[in-house]
């Protein structure tokens, strides 16, 4: 993806947070049960990127120590079981961007 197109998607995605900090503050506040203050500083250490359709984020073997807040799209988890995949979670857009 050319660095233009990524910079612009950030900027969206920046300004999606914007719109719906409320939203945003009452469901971790509801996942996470903390302090609005923690909330605050958790969403000011938000860094947004982006992928790629089919992007593997996390390879076999390999540890994430990443919390990721789907703004757009699906994130699919699976496993591989007898060379095939089998689908484990999905993680879906906590914001409804349809409203």
């Amino acid at each position: 993806m050319e660095k233009s197109v990524k910079n612009t998607l950030y900027k969206d995605y920046q300004s999606l947070i914007e719109r719906h900090k409320s939203e945003v503050k009452k469901s971790l506040a509801d996942y996470l049960h903390i302090s609005k203050v923690g909330i605050d500083e958790i969403l000011s250490a938000i860094q947004c990127r982006c992928f790629e359709t089919g992007t593997i984020l996390v390879k076999p073997g390999q540890v994430s120590y990443d919390c990721c807040l789907i703004l757009k799209g699906c994130v699919r988890q699976y496993h591989l079981q007898d060379g095939v995949e089998k689908t484990t979670f999905f993680l879906t857009p906590l914001i409804d961007e349809s409203q």
